[in-house]
C-alpha cells in the first residue's frame, strides 16, 4: 500500500487539512482571549486581569489553556449593555416650565 492512498489525518495534503478545520470554524464554542479580547474591543491584558480576579467572562481550562465559551462572552456583552432611557416621569414638560 502507498502512502499516496492512506486516509491518516496525518498523511492529508495540506489543502484537505486546512479545509475541513474552515469548516468546523462555524460549530467552533470556545474563544481563546485575544479572541475574546479583540471582540470585546479590550486589551489582553484586562482580559487577564478579569479572570485572575475571578470576573466575567468566566472561562474553561483545558490542561493549560484558557478558553472562553462563546455563549459566556454572549451573556458578558448582554449584561454590559447599558440601556439609556429615562422614565417617563422625569422628561421635562413641552414648553420647559416646570
Amino acid at each position: 500500500m502507498s502512502l499516496t492512498n492512506t486516509t491518516r489525518a496525518s498523511k492529508q495534503p495540506a489543502t484537505m487539512i486546512t479545509s475541513s478545520l474552515s469548516s468546523l470554524s462555524g460549530k467552533r464554542k470556545y474563544l481563546d482571549e485575544h479572541e475574546v479580547a479583540e471582540r470585546l474591543g479590550l486589551s489582553v491584558q484586562f482580559v487577564r486581569k478579569q479572570r485572575y480576579e475571578r470576573r466575567p467572562p468566566h472561562y474553561c481550562k483545558f490542561g493549560n489553556r484558557v478558553r472562553y465559551p462563546i455563549a459566556e462572552v454572549e451573556r458578558y456583552e448582554a449584561a454590559a449593555l447599558q440601556v439609556d432611557e429615562a422614565p417617563v416621569s422625569r422628561l421635562p414638560a413641552a414648553g420647559g416650565a416646570r
